[in-house]
């Protein structure tokens, strides 16, 4: 369901973005104002640009804004990976001491 949704939504982004681009088809000058460059650029293709760039600069905030929770997962994970390695030691060790205290009974069963 949230699949159609989604294909829904794309398509009709597509349809906005193709009608822009059909209506605003008309050169508009841009100067970059302290370079003396000039272009004659499509309307659409000036937004598109601009949608592009507002994209970036969104996802940079966005991920910028997310370290506290990646640095946070990070601890957690090398917290998590502390524990296994001491769970594993434990493990270890305990069947050291379930071998030696079977050695143990085996040698107390030969003396009697």
């Amino acid at each position: 369901m949230l699949r159609a949704i989604r294909l829904v939504i794309a398509i009709l982004a597509i349809l906005v973005i193709v009608d822009m681009a059909v209506v605003n088809r008309d050169n508009v000058t841009i100067s970059f104002w302290p370079l003396p460059y000039t272009s004659d650029t499509p309307l659409f293709v000036i937004g598109a640009i601009c949608l592009v760039v507002g994209a970036v600069l969104g996802g940079i905030a966005t991920w910028l804004g997310a370290w506290r929770y990646r640095a946070r997962a990070n601890r957690n994970r090398r917290q998590l990976r502390e524990l296994e390695a001491r769970e594993h030691a434990r493990q270890r060790q305990e069947a050291a001491a379930e071998n030696e205290r079977q050695k143990q009974r085996r040698a107390n069963l030969t003396l009697t």
